[in-house]
């Protein structure tokens, strides 16, 4: 996640990368990983991940990596969906904070009657 890249380790018991991982993962038998970063992070810090584990040693079959960035890809436009959605809460709050402490009434009018969200 930290270099936004995909990564595919074969061999998690001989990858620097996963070195923190070995234990855990020899516990649960897996072998191999490899995962995508979410394609909705540009100018942030990721905001998560998609990964695939197997048993085998192995890296990642085209199809595989294919699925894997689909998912990947799907999962980080729910997550960008889903930022958006609190924002618009966030300011709908405040501003309806802002005119009940003024006392005011207001309407909310949306073009062609399409409500946001």
């Amino acid at each position: 996640m930290f270099t936004r890249k995909p990564v595919a380790v074969q061999d998690v018991m001989t990858d620097p990368l996963l070195a923190d991982y070995r234990e855990l993962a020899q516990i649960c038998g897996l072998s191999a990983c490899w995962s995508h970063s979410d394609s909705f992070s540009t100018g942030r810090r990721a905001a998560g991940s998609f990964a695939m584990y197997r048993e085998e040693k192995r890296g990642p079959r085209p199809e595989e990596d294919r699925l894997t960035n689909i998912a990947t890809h799907i999962a980080g436009i729910a997550i960008e969906r889903q930022r958006q959605h609190e924002i618009y809460e966030e300011r709908d709050a405040r501003i309806s904070l802002a005119a009940e402490s003024a006392e005011l009434a207001f309407w909310v009018l949306y073009p062609e009657g399409k409500m946001p969200g």
